[in-house]
Formats: structure tokens, sequence, C-alpha cells
């Protein structure tokens, strides 16, 4: 069996196995994806600390890495890559959790909120509406080449299936919540990433204890 390997200073190797993961590493190649490479993970942040240049990309591989190890948790029978089609759906929303970001991340739509405030626009103005991340994602996995790629890796419905759980649409799905939940992939990832690469590393987290201690329960996704 194929797998391809990624090495990340956070995660070590970032491995993609069976035909569903190695289809989702095509996806890197997609232009919505390379564009995460000019996204800074934190905005300014880079002007007081100085190494702190990390982009959205590399942040949504460690998504993905930490999302297919809390995944190994809710489908522990499953080996080389033959995920259930939720949990190919679990992975390919992790890795395109962040994909309708734009320049300088948050800040940049924090600043358009000031924007749109000190002129008056409403708030859901186009102009609003067109860097929100939020909102701009879903379009991208459901109408571009991105879609076209999930699609055939799970089928018509598998972009909208990947959308709603980066939406948070089921609150009861375990799957939507190792994506989108009070503990998810996300933090997890950037509560290492980020101290890491702003050179405060002795803020982070115990990610390999948290691994070894997760236990699936019952219960709301109650991140909203």
């Amino acid at each position: 069996m194929t797998i391809k390997m990624i090495k990340d200073p956070i995660h070590g190797s970032i491995e993609f196995e069976g035909e569903a993961e190695l289809q989702l590493k095509a996806v890197l190649s997609d232009p919505y994806f390379q564009r995460l490479r000019r996204v800074k993970q934190l905005g300014f942040a880079d002007y007081v600390f100085p190494s702190a240049t990390h982009s959205r990309f590399g942040h949504s591989l460690g998504v993905y890495a930490v999302a297919k190890r809390l995944l190994s948790v809710v489908e522990p029978e499953v080996r080389n890559g033959e995920w259930s089609e939720k949990g190919r759906a679990c992975l390919a929303a992790a890795l395109l959790h962040d994909i309708g970001h734009g320049m300088f991340s948050h800040a940049f739509e924090n600043a358009m909120k000031l924007y749109v405030t000190r002129n008056g626009e409403p708030e859901d103005s186009p102009l609003t509406a067109a860097v929100n991340h939020e909102k701009i994602s879903p379009r991208i996995i459901k109408n571009t080449s991105i879609g076209r790629m999930l699609e055939n890796m799970g089928g018509a419905d598998f972009p909208e299936m990947v959308a709603n759980m980066i939406a948070k649409n089921d609150e009861q799905c375990i799957y939507t919540s190792l994506v989108s939940g009070q503990l998810d992939a996300d933090r997890l990832d950037y509560a290492k990433r980020d101290p890491y690469f702003s050179g405060v590393s002795s803020v982070s987290i115990d990610l390999d204890w948290l691994m070894r201690n997760f236990q699936v329960g019952n219960g709301p996704n109650t991140n909203r």
C-alpha cells in the first residue's frame, strides 16, 4: 500500500494512506489550497514575535494530522485508511476548515468589521460576506475545483457533508465534534503550533497525554 508523508515540525510525519487519504493529499495541489501558503496564521503577530510567520497551509495540515489521531479513537478498528464515509468527510473537513481565509486571517476580518461600522454599511453586505471565511469556505468546498475533487472521492453529496461538518450543522455528530467542538483538532493544533513558532513553547499543551486519554462519549457539540 502506498503511503505519502509530509514532514511537520509539530506532528512529525503526517501520513496519507489508503485511497481516500491519497485523494485528499491531491487536494493540496489545488490553487485554492496552495493559496493558504500566503495566508499568515497569526496575522500581524510577527511584528512582535518575528518567527510567527507560519501559514494557514501548515496549520491545515496539522489539523488533518490531529483529526486523524482523534478519528482512530472513534473508529479504532480501522486499518490502512479504510475509514467510514463520515470518517473520510471528517478528515476532509479538517484539512479544508480554513480554505476560505483571506489575507492576514482574522485580522483582516476584524478590520473589515471596523470599516463596515464606521461607514454605516449593513452587517450582511456583500463586502462583509466576501471576507468572512465561515461563509466563503463552504462556497469553495461545494462550487469549485475542490468540490469536484471531493465528489470524485465520495460522490455528489460528499462536498455538502464536508461543508456541514465545518459549519457545525449537526451538534450530535461525533465526527463534527472532532473538527468543530470544545476540544477539536483545530484548537489542538494551534495550541501547539502558534506557541512553537512564536517562541513561547513553555505555554504549549501535552498533546500526546490528551490523545492517550480521549474516550468516546455522548452529548451535544455545543461549540458555537
